[in-house]
């Protein structure tokens, strides 16, 4: 399933004008207004695609655990944004790819299973996260 939604996250990224749209607002918000962007639609649209997307990995890890309490995806947020970092996208936004941030996602995870023993993973990815 994963692999699905990533190559229609790609193909939406790459096939459609929202996705320059996103692009220019998260590269430079002034000059997207400037180019006729409605800014503030465009922040709607992506905080309603990351919500349901959110919501859906949630129901994954739901499913994975087979359980579900409120806590299950606390410290996570680190991994995320290592991963997008180990991914190419630069912190200040406006370039980035779908395919590798998910090339990122998978250096993250094997990075976290061959980590030495005295580091936690959040530990080693706080820290990667600021070397980067």
């Amino acid at each position: 399933m994963v692999i699905v939604i990533t190559v229609i996250m790609w193909y939406i990224y790459n096939n459609f004008a929202f996705s320059r749209e996103v692009r220019a607002v998260g590269g430079a918000e002034k000059v997207a207004t400037l180019a006729g962007i409605r800014v503030n639609k465009i922040k709607v649209q992506v905080f309603i695609l990351c919500g349901a997307l959110a919501g859906l990995a949630g129901c994954f890890q739901a499913a994975r655990s087979y359980a579900a309490t409120p806590i299950m995806g606390d410290g996570m947020e680190m991994d995320v944004i290592a991963a997008v970092v180990l991914g190419g996208t630069p912190m200040s936004g406006g370039i980035g790819s779908v395919l590798t941030t998910v090339l990122g996602a998978l250096i993250g995870i094997f990075l976290s299973t061959k980590k030495p023993p005295t580091f936690t993973v959040e530990g080693f990815f706080s820290s990667l996260l600021i070397i980067l």
